[in-house]
């Protein structure tokens, strides 16, 4: 199945569930996004910054309807069904290319294969940064699926509105569960959902400057790279950044083996947020990780070989 967007521009999932230690799933009462195969640190940084702490509301543009797909995944039986066709995996055998019919499929009236979701959309704060993906299992598909599909009958262009996608409390076979579910956003509704920044959408194009100043007061941990270079520490050339706060305090760091190193090649003025120092026996303050909430890209591609600058 073709996506409707290149690879590149994908940021990452958006989820409304987790799994608990016991690897049971559980269902969340907000949006979350957190580190997996596909959602980057960079990624994570940036649902937060626009969006406050456990936002049970997103305000988000679509970039089509809902994709509703039929899946199998066990251990020896992979299965995904699109349009009338699927791809099968039984055991070790290859792919097989097969019909996916639900009222002839033995595997979807056995309840074995259930249907999946995904809602890929453009966040607001972040429109030109890239497509995140929500996907359900819930009947919020049904109920995304229809009112995206009522308002295209209304003449809406959904790529170029912008909708609130929220989550409602329902009541489950297991007890209170949260569904999401869509609406427009029209011109004489509040654009702004209570659980959203009321930030300007090139943002985290402008956080070191130009940040909220609720943002400034809560986020102690927020420095811009300013500059650096190389120097002899215990007889190893080590890198040292010059790093700088939004009260233009500046902050001396070092980086050793156990740093994260992807710093090194971005230029000065990217922002990032420290979630990690250690200091050695003298003192010396290393930055072992962090968020980049602004990537600015260098345009040499070699100078950190020479500098960390």
């Amino acid at each position: 199945m073709k996506l409707p967007f290149k690879k590149e521009d994908f940021l990452g999932n958006v989820r409304s569930g987790n799994k608990r230690e016991n690897n049971s799933p559980r269902n969340l009462s907000y949006f979350d996004v957190h580190l997996d195969n596909y959602t980057s640190e960079y990624s994570v940084a940036l649902f937060k910054s626009v969006t406050q702490e456990n936002p049970s509301q997103l305000e988000i543009m679509p970039i089509d309807n809902i994709i509703v797909t039929n899946e199998i995944y066990t251990k020896n039986f992979k299965c995904k069904g699109y349009l009338g066709k699927a791809t099968r995996i039984i055991g070790n055998e290859g792919k097989q290319e097969c019909t996916c019919n639900e009222e002839n499929c033995k595997y979807f009236m056995e309840g074995k294969c259930v249907k999946v979701g995904r809602l890929y959309f453009r966040l607001k704060g972040a429109l030109d940064k890239g497509i995140w993906c929500y996907s359900t299992k819930s009947r919020g598909i049904k109920y995304i699926e229809n009112y995206l599909n009522l308002m295209i009958e209304k003449g809406v262009d959904i790529t170029k509105s912008y909708f609130l996608l929220q989550l409602n409390a329902k009541t489950g076979k297991s007890g209170k569960v949260y569904v999401p579910d869509i609406k427009l956003i029209d011109s004489n509704e509040n654009k702004t959902p209570k659980n959203t920044k009321n930030s300007k959408q090139n943002l985290p194009q402008k956080l070191s400057q130009n940040q909220n100043s609720k943002s400034q007061n809560t986020n102690k941990n927020l420095f811009q790279y300013i500059g650096g270079k190389m120097i002899v520490y215990n007889n190893q050339k080590i890198p040292q950044l010059v790093l700088q706060n939004p009260k233009k305090e500046k902050t001396i760091v070092h980086m050793n083996q156990a740093s994260k190193k992807d710093l090194l090649k971005l230029n000065k003025g990217t922002v990032i947020e420290i979630t990690k120092l250690s200091k050695d026996k003298n003192n010396t303050i290393f930055l072992t990780d962090y968020n980049i909430l602004r990537a600015v890209p260098r345009k040499e591609s070699n100078i950190e070989n020479k500098k960390a600058v």
